[in-house]
C-alpha cells in the first residue's frame, strides 16, 4: 500500500507539473505580464543562515602527545589543591581479564574487564598540596576516538594487581618527582585512543582542545 500511494503521489504532481506549464504559456507571455518565470527558484535549493548556523562546530583533537612527554601546563588535583605538578605519562601495561581479584574486587563487576596499569610521574613544580597524599588520577581520562570518556572505574591498587607499591610518605617537596601507578578497567566495547588529565573538561570537545597522549599499551 505504501509503494502504491508514492506512485500515485508521483503521477499527481506530475499532472500539476504539466497543468501548470500550460496554463503560464511561453516565456514571452510570463515577462509580459510584469513577473519571473520561476521566481525563487534557484534560492529554495540553498539552506538557510539560520539552518547553517544551528549546526555544531566540529572540534579537531588537538596534536596528541608521545609517552614520556610532559603536558605544556600544570596540573592542580581536585581533591587537593595548593600544589601544581608536571604531568607525564610513561607506560601503560596491559592487564588481563579476572586479575583484579583481591579486596573489594572480588565481588564488584569491573573485576570482569580488562585492567591496564597507566604509570605517570608527577613532578611537583608550584606550590604545597593541602593533603600529603592526594589522588592525582582523579581526573585521569581515558578517551575513545570521538573524545568520550571509557573505563568502569578508576583506582589505585597495590602490585599484586599490576601496579607498583611507591614507598609511604608524609607530603611533597618542591621540585619532587614520583612515579605513580593507576589501574582503570575496560569492557572492551570500544577501543581507547588517548589519555589525558583535565581538571575542568565536561564534554568530549573539552577534551579534545586540552592535552593529551596517545593510547599505547605494552
Amino acid at each position: 500500500m505504501h509503494r502504491r500511494s508514492k506512485v500515485r503521489y508521483g503521477l499527481m504532481a506530475t499532472a500539476l507539473t504539466l497543468t501548470l506549464t500550460a496554463c503560464g504559456g511561453s516565456g514571452e507571455g510570463s515577462e509580459a505580464a510584469g513577473g519571473p518565470q520561476n521566481p525563487g527558484a534557484g534560492d529554495s535549493a540553498k539552506p538557510s543562515a539560520a539552518a547553517t548556523s544551528s549546526a555544531p562546530a566540529k572540534v579537531e583533537w588537538s596534536p596528541a602527545l608521545t609517552m614520556g612527554r610532559p603536558a605544556p601546563g600544570l596540573y592542580e588535583s581536585p581533591n587537593a589543591s595548593g600544589g601544581k605538578f608536571e604531568i607525564a605519562p610513561q607506560k601503560i601495561v596491559a592487564g588481563k581479564p579476572g586479575q583484579l581479584r583481591i579486596g573489594e574486587f572480588d565481588v564488584r563487576e569491573e573485576a570482569k574487564g580488562t585492567p591496564y596499569f597507566i604509570f605517570v610521574k608527577y613532578t611537583l613544580k608550584e606550590g604545597k598540596p593541602a593533603s600529603p597524599n592526594p589522588l592525582l588520577s582523579a581526573s585521569l581520562a581515558v578517551l575513545d576516538e570521538n573524545g568520550e570518556k571509557l573505563g568502569i572505574n578508576t583506582v589505585d591498587l597495590n602490585e599484586e594487581n599490576g601496579c607498583t607499591v611507591p614507598e609511604i610518605y608524609l607530603g611533597w617537596d618542591a621540585g619532587e618527582a614520583r612515579t605513580l601507578c593507576s589501574t582503570i578497567v575496560l569492557d572492551g566495547t570500544k577501543q581507547p585512543a588517548r589519555i589525558a588529565w583535565h581538571a575542568d573538561a565536561v564534554t568530549p570537545n573539552d577534551y579534545k582542545k586540552g592535552p593529551s597522549w596517545t593510547w599505547t599499551t605494552q
